[in-house]
């Protein structure tokens, strides 16, 4: 089964928001809400991307 692969791009931007956010940073811009919105799409269509992607790999009546 392949992993679900976030482009480099998008990992970019998780990785620096998530910096931002654990250490401060006064130069940083803020963390704004569309900001969180971006992050909760991307992260929700790659959790259903690798459900998706498990299911098809092992189907459910193949796990007891």
């Amino acid at each position: 089964m392949q992993p679900v692969a976030i482009a480099k791009p998008t990992f970019e931007r998780f990785r620096r928001t998530r910096h931002t956010a654990q250490y401060f940073d006064p130069s940083a811009p803020p963390i704004t809400k569309p900001d969180a919105e971006w992050a909760i799409e991307k992260a929700t269509a790659a959790a259903l991307a690798g459900a998706q992607a498990l299911l098809t790999a092992v189907p459910p009546e193949r796990v007891s």
